[in-house]
């Protein structure tokens, strides 16, 4: 059992606006949960210095499309 008192383990989880604020504290709680977190946002550079000062090691993707 994890600290959420519940397990998400094998679970995956998208996040959308994940990048900062409440998004990012759920895409924590739910990592914390042991959920696979697949995380969404318009800012890459936030959340890879964010992962990197928790020494979370993770790929990125960044597709960008105009209209």
């Amino acid at each position: 059992m994890t600290p959420t008192g519940f397990s998400l383990d094998g679970k995956i989880a998208l996040v959308t606006g994940g990048v900062r604020g409440l998004g990012l504290e759920i895409a924590k709680a739910l990592a914390n949960a042991g959920a696979f977190v697949l995380i969404n946002g318009r800012s890459q550079e936030s959340l890879e210095r964010w992962l990197f000062r928790n020494g979370i090691q993770c790929r990125s993707s960044c597709r960008s499309r105009n209209r």
